[in-house]
């Protein structure tokens, strides 16, 4: 059931009713900054929106703790709302920074995850660090849901990796 206008939802945020269900450990600061992220992307629809933040989940991981162990398939993406993530590989021995990935960042292997390969990195909390993640079984076929949501993938990998 979709209402026609908006309405107040449990997050304090302006909302549409889309039979979504959000995981109630988010905070409405985190889902702000996630939106205000995806706002600098590309302004998407409200229910485009609810349908993106009703897959999100939220985790919580201790400095040190691997959020992805190298040799494993990649299956998230994480927008970091605090904290830092590093994504590293080991050579002969020796760690080899790759990138850093802070507060309003997405961190994930996405070769690994696009391809279903395992992963050549690791990804390590470098300090305590909330996320909001998603797994791929669950957002694809939201990212596929409108128009709005694939241009916002495609601007994400733009600016991400294509940026001069």
């Amino acid at each position: 059931m979709i209402n026609a206008g908006p309405v107040e939802c449990d997050y304090f945020i302006p909302c549409l009713l889309i039979n979504i269900v959000m995981d109630k450990f988010i905070s409405p600061e985190n889902l702000l900054l996630f939106r205000n992220t995806v706002n600098d992307l590309l302004l998407i629809p409200d229910a485009d929106f609810e349908k993106l933040a009703g897959i999100l989940k939220y985790k919580k991981y201790n400095k040190g703790e691997l959020v992805l162990q190298e040799g494993k398939i990649c299956r998230y993406f994480w927008f970091v709302c605090k904290g830092c993530l590093r994504i590293y590989s080991v050579e002969n021995g020796v760690e080899k920074n790759v990138a850093f990935f802070f507060e309003k960042n997405i961190a994930s292997d996405f070769i690994s995850m696009r391809h279903a390969i395992p992963s050549n990195f690791f990804i390590e909390a470098m300090e305590d660090t909330v996320v909001l993640a998603a797994h791929k079984p669950d957002f694809t076929p939201v990212i596929n849901f409108s128009k709005s949501l694939i241009s916002l993938s495609a601007n994400f990998f733009q600016n991400s990796y294509f940026k001069e």
